[in-house]
């Protein structure tokens, strides 16, 4: 499911999709869906197909919503089953009112709880029962009362087991446990979650992810990705910068302490091809080492050794000066 940023929903198969490489240009997304001029993808979610016991399709009948978060603050659930028809040139997913856009959308099983972020570091955690059911139509109710000149950039889904990944502009990020945002009601104006500055820059973005997942920033809109990882963070505690190296911090020489991406951009292109390969692969969830090391055509034990290998030479061509914890 494609859901635009003026609140359409276009449907597409997976196997209709083109399977490319991960160095290939790519096909666009004009190409696939019958968009309109005004509208971008705002978000993606991938719905299981289901089969009844006389192999009737049963994939629009499962208890399952989907969440909808506005830039403005507005959320809305609507029950799975109000998609079944989807036509080619797409339908009505939320109204969407003037100066306001879909930022994201979720499944959820309607008993949820979720968090809403904003770009001026506030955000709110309450249970998905506080919004009602509604239509397609629908316009949806107040999810956080917003500041003057502020905007929600990311909804999350609480998992317990997880903690919430939040990213700053200017590459601060910090990883804040679930069990810090306490549950209050919808519509209300909610707590810090980040402390933006000149430093950090607005919040542009949050994540669910768990201990053992890996996470890649991209670079100025590049496809070009490095594997960064988080320390766990205090909710109101300053964030420090981590990149390049897993589990290690770095001061970038610059004095206003922002990098020079042209020359991470010439030390990328100095890696080999598989180095380059293991050092910007992207990954989501907890990916096999077997599997990575298929699709660059190495062996399994190589994978972690190649990977920290290119990380090294990144490092030192970079000059990044290494900081303790």
């Amino acid at each position: 499911m494609f859901f635009t940023s003026i609140g359409r929903v276009y449907v597409e198969r997976v196997h209709e999709i083109p399977d490319m490489g991960r160095t290939s240009k790519g096909r666009s997304i004009a190409n696939l869906l019958e968009l309109r001029s005004d509208e971008k993808i705002a978000a993606l979610i991938r719905v299981q197909a289901r089969s009844g016991p006389n192999k009737e399709d049963q994939t629009w009948s499962q208890p399952d919503f989907i969440f909808f978060a506005t830039q403005q603050g507005i959320v809305k659930k609507t029950a799975l089953a109000e998609f079944a028809n989807i036509r080619k040139g797409g339908i009505i997913a939320i109204k969407i009112e003037d100066r306001d856009a879909l930022i994201d959308a979720k499944m959820t099983s309607g008993h949820n709880e979720v968090v809403l972020i904003t770009h001026g570091g506030m955000s709110i955690r309450f249970k998905e029962e506080d919004a009602r059911p509604m239509g397609r139509p629908a316009v949806g109710v107040y999810g956080i009362d917003l500041e003057t000149g502020d905007r929600v950039v990311a909804a999350a889904i609480v998992d317990p087991s997880a903690t919430l990944l939040v990213a700053g502009e200017n590459g601060i990020g910090k990883r804040t446990a679930f069990d810090e945002y306490r549950i209050q009601s919808r519509g209300g104006k909610g707590i810090i979650t980040m402390r933006t500055g000149d430093k950090t820059g607005g919040v542009v973005g949050a994540l669910t992810v768990r201990e053992s997942d890996e996470i890649a920033s991209f670079i100025l809109g590049t496809s070009r990705t490095v594997a960064i990882e988080l320390k766990r963070r205090e909710r109101r505690r300053e964030a420090l910068r981590d990149t390049f190296l897993p589990r290690q911090t770095f001061a970038p020489p610059e004095a206003d302490r922002r990098l020079d991406l042209d020359q991470l951009e010439l030390c990328l292109s100095q890696l080999a091809d598989r180095e380059r390969s293991v050092v910007l692969l992207t990954f989501y969830g907890e990916r096999p080492a077997a599997a990575v090391a298929r699709e660059l055509g190495l062996t399994e034990g190589n994978v972690r050794v190649v990977r920290h290998r290119a990380l090294a030479r990144l490092r030192k061509c970079v000059a990044l000066p290494q900081e303790s914890r």
